[in-house]
């Protein structure tokens, strides 16, 4: 029920946008995780593997941290 975002990212042909901020939104388009994280990646069994500032943890579909 969500999806990645990016704001601020140069599109690429093929791939992920690069730079920018990432961030997850709902069906509706509403925000539900703010866009802060430099990566992330699609959600699995409720979790998230983001990384900011050079630091990899998994989130949870709150955007709590679960595992630094």
């Amino acid at each position: 029920g969500m999806a990645r975002v990016n704001i601020g990212g140069t599109p690429e042909s093929y791939g992920d946008p690069k730079g920018g901020k990432w961030g997850f939104i709902d069906k509706t388009g509403k925000e539900v995780i703010t866009v802060q994280y430099d990566k992330v990646k699609d959600f699995s069994n409720g979790k998230a593997i983001v990384e900011m500032g050079g630091k990899s943890f998994t989130i949870n579909k709150k955007g709590e941290t679960i595992d630094q």
